[in-house]
């Protein structure tokens, strides 16, 4: 059977609501559908931030070796990975807020941008090698959670450090080949209707896996038609 592969951080894995009915389980629906065959979705996704990513946290082995040993799995059992959608680095956003006491916070702030930039440095291409060459990277920006389309937030410290905080990502994806899943123009404005907390309720997950079908179906063909059933 086909797979579907998430990696990352609490949103590939649906926290915290009902998985099936989360932008994981929707988006294998629409394979499945698009592509007119069986597809599994697997995920590697747990809380935590670029760095632990990398390095691991609590004793755990790094999520990216986990990764990367289930993509060299599936390919020895012979399994398309059809698609990979990840998100990493919004818990190293939300680090920035919980170590700073007193804002301004520039100081932390720059300290953790560079440390999830020099992260994701290692993070992509290592996902790159790992995964099929025909297998499309999705990667998520990140939305501003308290951005509910009250005055004055897009001049807010948390809009301005949100949109820098997406640039470093989609830059570092991009040079590595991602497709990016832009949640954060899907969620402008609509953070007190689709988000509980840090992480998307229902109608949130909705609004996401909306977003990578759109991306999905801009893919250059030779990046879906290896995967359909003819």
């Amino acid at each position: 059977m086909a797979v579907y592969l998430s990696i990352g951080d609490s949103i590939q894995y649906g926290c915290c609501q009902d998985p099936s009915r989360s932008a994981g389980e929707l988006f294998r629906a629409y394979l499945e559908q698009r592509l007119g065959r069986p597809v599994e979705w697997i995920t590697t996704a747990d809380a935590g931030t670029a760095h632990d990513f990398v390095n691991g946290a609590g004793g755990e082995k790094p999520q990216l070796e986990r990764a990367v040993e289930t993509m060299q799995r599936l390919q020895s059992e012979g399994r398309p990975i059809v698609a990979i959608t990840m998100s990493i680095g919004g818990n190293d956003y939300i680090e920035v807020g919980n170590r700073c006491a007193n804002p301004p916070c520039d100081q932390v702030f720059f300290e953790i941008l560079n440390r999830m930039r020099d992260d994701l440095e290692q993070i992509y291409p290592a996902i790159v090698a790992a995964k099929p060459a025909e297998t499309p990277l999705m990667v998520v920006t990140y939305y501003n959670a308290s951005d509910c389309g009250q005055p004055g937030v897009d001049t807010s410290p948390t809009e301005l450090g949100q949109r820098t905080w997406n640039a470093i990502i989609a830059d570092v994806a991009s040079r590595n080949g991602a497709f990016i899943v832009d949640a954060y123009t899907a969620f402008k404005g609509r953070a007190c209707e689709l988000i509980d907390g840090f992480d998307p309720n229902y109608a949130g997950y909705e609004v996401l896996a909306e977003a990578y079908e759109r991306v999905y179906e801009a893919l250059p063909p030779e990046l879906v038609q290896p995967f359909a059933e003819h």
